[in-house]
């Protein structure tokens, strides 16, 4: 063969591959992506949109509180919803927008009438301006201060009365995290008004919402409003008014823990199908040791993502997920503290220590 058909042959090859799909390399491609430039053919990608784990089976499967990027099945680039969503149905379209926006609240639905409870909404929803909301956290935070006039927490919510204003004031510099931060101050000591003074529990989880509420930024919202949710457990449904707890969606039940509270409805229910359902929370669920939402788990290894708040830990101990610290099977932690463990380990090692000796 002279080189100059060699040369001919290389160039038509390398046409020839530059003109397949990324997928299946047989058929030419029919579409190219503007972000990452792979292409494919359309038997492929309609395969991605109905079988494979893309586009229309990323949608269909979006859990959590989060927004759902979707990527290119090659090389995992994000790809932007105005170059995807020309290429899938318009019902899929709409399900991901449906269920994808930001500022998605957390809910749950009340144990005696079903309905939706959301404490936090979105600041898109609440129609009022974020200076007059400001206004009136500020005045809240002031008949706070008067209705605990003489009482050790008065100082506290004065300070923090000031730290809000400061904060906040008109025509302050807008800075990432800095309502994160403040919220993250504030909270705690809301919370302990609230445990100490039950009375005010309205108005400090009132004020705490509406700190919620300032906060623009979407994942810094989410975290926000778990926050609000792990220290004002208790809501009312805007229905029956009906107190509810929002970890664990049983009844309010104060200072008990939620599974402390569910042992207790188990021993004292007469009807099978309630019973068996506390059974199932009490085996299969546990709190969330970032957002404290009961979150459930029935088989697999012990790393979790919390399905609301996206935090990773533990199943076993409850810790912030480590691989040097949790194993996937058996968790490092509590293997440590378990005395049943140690000892059976101590055995473990003293054969095999015994077996060496006689072998050599």
């Amino acid at each position: 063969m002279s080189s100059s058909s060699s040369e001919y042959d290389d160039d038509d090859s390398l046409e020839y591959w530059l003109r397949r799909c990324s997928i299946c390399l047989d058929h030419k491609f029919a579409l190219c992506l503007e972000s990452c430039r792979d292409q494919f053919c359309k038997a492929c990608f309609q395969r991605q949109e109905e079988t494979l784990p893309q586009i229309s089976t990323v949608v269909h499967q979006s859990w959590g509180l989060g927004v759902t990027r979707i990527q290119c099945p090659v090389c995992h680039d994000t790809i932007r919803q105005s170059e995807w969503s020309k290429y899938v149905s318009p019902a899929t379209v709409e399900k991901y927008e449906q269920y994808n926006q930001p500022y998605r609240p957390f809910s749950r639905f009340c144990a005696q009438c079903r309905a939706q409870v959301s404490p936090c909404q979105s600041p898109r929803t609440q129609g009022e301006s974020r200076q007059t909301r400001i206004l009136r956290i500020a005045h809240d935070l002031e008949i706070l201060e008067q209705d605990l006039m003489g009482h050790e927490d008065t100082l506290a919510v004065r300070e923090a009365v000031s730290l809000f204003r400061n904060t906040c004031q008109q025509g302050s510099i807008y800075r990432v995290g800095r309502i994160q931060n403040l919220y993250k101050q504030l909270a705690p000591l809301l919370a302990r008004v609230a445990h100490q003074h039950p009375h005010l529990y309205r108005r400090t989880s009132s004020i705490s919402k509406q700190m919620v509420a300032l906060e623009l930024i979407p994942e810094a919202w989410k975290q926000a409003q778990f926050l609000h949710v792990a220290h004002f457990s208790e809501e009312a449904c805007p229905e029956c008014r009906s107190d509810m707890c929002l970890r664990c969606g049983e009844a309010a039940h104060g200072t008990i823990s939620c599974s402390d509270y569910m042992k207790k409805e188990l021993d004292s229910t007469t009807t099978p199908e309630v019973a068996a359902t506390l059974r199932w929370k009490l085996e299969h669920t546990r709190s969330c040791p970032n957002c404290s939402v009961m979150i459930n788990r029935d088989e697999g290894c012990n790393k979790v993502d919390c399905l609301y708040c996206g935090y990773q830990f533990c199943w076993s101990c409850r810790s912030g997920w480590s691989e040097r610290l949790c194993g996937f099977y058996q968790c490092g932690i509590e293997k440590a503290e378990s005395p049943s463990i140690q000892q059976a380990d101590h055995k473990v090692s003293e054969s095999i220590h015994h077996h060496q000796s006689v072998g050599s």
